[in-house]
C-alpha cells in the first residue's frame, strides 16, 4: 500500500517505522541511538551487546563490534541486504 503526498510518497512500512519511533518505550539495560543514515533508532543491549533496529533486525554481537568502529552509521543498502537475506556483516571499511 502507497500512499501519496503531492510532494512525496511514503510506504505503509515508513509510516509504521514512525509511528514505532513515536510509541517506543525505552527498556533500562538498552541503549538507544537515532542512527541518521537509517532514518530510525537502534537499541543495542547493554550486557549482550546484540543491536536491533527499529524494524526488527537483529545484529549479532560480533555485528555490533564492527558497527560500532562507524559510530553505528549502518549504509542502508547494507541494512536493506540484511533485511532480505539475513546475512551477516564480517567487515567494515
Amino acid at each position: 500500500m502507497i500512499f501519496y503526498n503531492k510532494r512525496k510518497k511514503f510506504t505503509l512500512n515508513i509510516l509504521i517505522t514512525v509511528i514505532i519511533f513515536l510509541i517506543m518505550e525505552e527498556k533500562p539495560d538498552w541503549n538507544y541511538q537515532f542512527i541518521e543514515s537509517l532514518g530510525m533508532k537502534i537499541a543495542i543491549n547493554k550486557t549482550s551487546n546484540i543491536l536491533y533496529t527499529e524494524d526488527k533486525i537483529r545484529y549479532s554481537p560480533e555485528e555490533c563490534h564492527l558497527l560500532s568502529k562507524i559510530n553505528y552509521q549502518i549504509p542502508l543498502q547494507v541494512h536493506i541486504l540484511k533485511k532480505l537475506f539475513q546475512g551477516s556483516i564480517i567487515k567494515v571499511q
